[in-house]
């Protein structure tokens, strides 16, 4: 088989990301997860050879927990999404990252487009479980973000590695539009120029209306398997 040489200056970076991960300070943190995140979106490879796989997931979801910095948060998610492995434990740091700051809800669902493969111990019930629950749950915000998040997912090549799975997702989301909550606003704090204001968003429902259409255009046609019905 082909030999592949592990890459020193990657092994170098994700050492000083393991040290920098046990010490208070945040700008090391930081520093070294926007190495990580820039060598994952360059050289995947490169990262994924560097070091095993899980060890490699728990250095970066240790990451997207740093309270410090919410662009430690932002670079281990970017990162964690260029490994192209969806995990339970990867999926929780999507959806906590889907209620934190804008920038880091933003890089959140482009991490989410990017998965390829689901992992072997991934649960799909759990998963629509707990996207379900956000879909319906009391904060508006944190509905339109899932659905964000969740149209991403379902439109990822790794949604088309589970038979049926977005055919779920779209009913799921047909589920959620029908519901009493789909009719109320969503308000939203928007960051610009260092200043913070509250943004309307629309309904709930036109949020999960736009990621039906997003998931339906991957599943082979409008309506299949949804059970949507429009009035």
């Amino acid at each position: 088989g082909v030999m592949f040489d592990r890459d020193p200056v990657t092994e170098e970076e994700l050492a000083a990301l393991e040290r920098a991960l046990d010490q208070p300070a945040w700008p090391a943190k930081r520093l070294a997860l926007a190495a990580v995140a820039a060598c994952a979106t360059t050289m995947p490879d490169a990262l994924n050879l560097a070091m095993e796989a899980p060890a490699l997931e728990a250095l970066l979801v240790a990451g997207t927990e740093d309270a410090g910095s919410h662009n430690s948060r932002r670079f281990a998610i970017t990162a964690l999404s260029h490994l192209r492995l969806l995990t339970p434990a990867v999926l929780n740091a999507l959806l906590a990252a889907s209620q934190d700051v804008q920038v880091v809800q933003q890089d959140a669902i482009a991490a989410a487009g990017r998965f390829r493969r689901l992992s072997a111990d991934f649960q799909a019930e759990a998963a629509l479980a707990r996207f379900s629950a956000a879909l319906n749950g009391e904060s508006g915000a944190a509905a339109y973000l899932a659905a964000r998040l969740l149209g991403a997912l379902g439109s990822s090549p790794a949604a088309a590695e589970l038979p049926g799975l977005r055919q779920r997702i779209a009913h799921l989301l047909s589920e959620a539009w029908s519901q009493p909550p789909a009719r109320e606003l969503v308000y939203l704090l928007e960051e610009s120029r260092g200043s913070e204001r509250i943004e309307e968003a629309g309904s709930r429902g036109q949020s999960i209306l736009a990621t039906l259409l997003q998931v339906w255009g991957q599943s082979g046609g409008y309506g299949q398997g949804a059970g949507v019905r429009f009035s």
